[in-house]
């Protein structure tokens, strides 16, 4: 019995997580989870995050209205900063970074909320304005992805 709570005391403390592979933050009681943006900003990756969510839940429907429950898209911002200059002043590398959060309203109160989902990475110059503009869609559809992954292991864990 010692042993055991040892172990859950040292797993606990350096940040490691046990990942439940139940409902996560979703009621027993929810058979319809609706899915809303609260920024026009946000649209697009509102319709992507309701096709990767209902692609992974089997035991209720993402929904786009009407559901027993509200997951509120409350967030999402993209920043592109230059972080790295050539000699001459010119950028040579930017920063480029999705955040976003979601909140779960159930009885109209908030019942969860996934603080700040945050990915970045750089995006490095090689030519003119095009290769940078082909470079940031690039970094940004990956950076779609992993934000997507992050947002979805949050709500299907609780954490």
């Amino acid at each position: 019995m010692r042993w055991m709570v040892l172990v859950l005391l040292l797993c606990s403390s350096c940040s490691y997580h046990i990942v439940g592979q139940g409902r996560g933050v979703i009621p027993d009681d929810v058979q319809r989870v609706s899915l809303q943006a609260t920024s026009a900003g946000s649209l697009t990756m509102h319709q992507k995050l309701l096709r990767y969510f209902e692609a992974r839940s089997h035991d209720y429907r993402w929904v786009e209205s009407d559901g027993q429950a509200q997951m509120q898209f409350v967030s999402f911002k993209e920043n592109f900063v230059a972080v790295a200059f050539d000699v001459s002043g010119i950028a040579t590398s930017y920063r480029l970074t999705l955040t976003g959060s979601l909140e779960l309203w159930y009885h109209d109160k908030i019942l969860w909320r996934s603080g700040h989902i945050q990915v970045q990475d750089d995006v490095f110059v090689l030519g003119g304005p095009a290769s940078v503009d082909a470079s940031r869609q690039r970094v940004r559809e990956t950076l779609e992805r992993q934000w997507l992954i992050e947002a979805w292991l949050r709500v299907s864990s609780g954490f």
